[in-house]
């Protein structure tokens, strides 16, 4: 994923599945340098539909990181 700096304004959040052989999360590492204020969550035992495969830790995944970015405005 091609991030030009500072293109991205507001909170985000990436996930990777552990296992993912399509995209594994070595290839999402970097995202949080290239995004100020990104974050990168792996779900262990998970492969490339890590939403499909483990629903209940990528929901708290998200639920968890729309709470601390409640309200967040980008700048």
């Amino acid at each position: 994923l091609a991030v030009a700096r500072g293109g991205v304004a507001t909170p985000a959040l990436a996930s990777s599945g552990e296992i993912d052989q399509v995209r594994p999360p070595e290839m999402s590492r970097s995202l949080p340098e290239r995004i100020p204020g990104a974050r990168l969550a792996v779900i262990a035992g998970a492969g490339h539909l890590s939403a499909v495969e483990r629903p209940a830790q990528f929901a708290s995944l998200v639920r968890e990181f729309l709470a601390a970015h409640q309200g967040a405005a980008p700048s």
